[in-house]
């Protein structure tokens, strides 16, 4: 909704129709990409919609999680499953989930250079 026009709604992205698809949670950086999943069912998948290309969405993964390509058990996907997750200035997500803090960008993390491409026990 438009705050200043109050009472109008514009569609921002819609699920293309042939995805049968629900989604329970998203969440949207400050560039305005989407990041959304359906929690209630395995047939979802983690999705991206890219601003100014909402109607064409990127797979990010399978079920709940955000596939990481990582053949490492515990390191190989990102769970959004009871997860808070805020975005930074950089357009990175933070995920946190449990006793685990994560850090996602699709185009590459940005900042945390001490930490990226590392796993760091608190």
């Amino acid at each position: 909704m438009d705050t200043t026009n109050p009472g109008r709604w514009i569609e921002y992205a819609k699920v293309p129709p042939t995805m049968d698809y629900q989604f329970t949670d998203f969440w949207v950086n400050g560039r305005g990409d989407i990041l959304a999943y359906n929690g209630m069912t395995m047939k979802g998948r983690v999705q991206l919609f890219r601003a100014g290309n909402a109607d064409n969405p990127q797979a990010l993964g399978r079920g709940m999680a955000i596939d990481k390509g990582i053949n490492q058990t515990g390191y190989n996907d990102i769970s959004l499953f009871q997860t808070k997750v805020i975005s930074d200035a950089d357009n990175n997500w933070i995920i946190v989930n449990g006793r685990s803090i994560r850090i996602y960008n699709p185009d590459g993390v940005v900042g945390y250079e001490k930490a990226r491409g590392k796993v760091v026990k608190i």
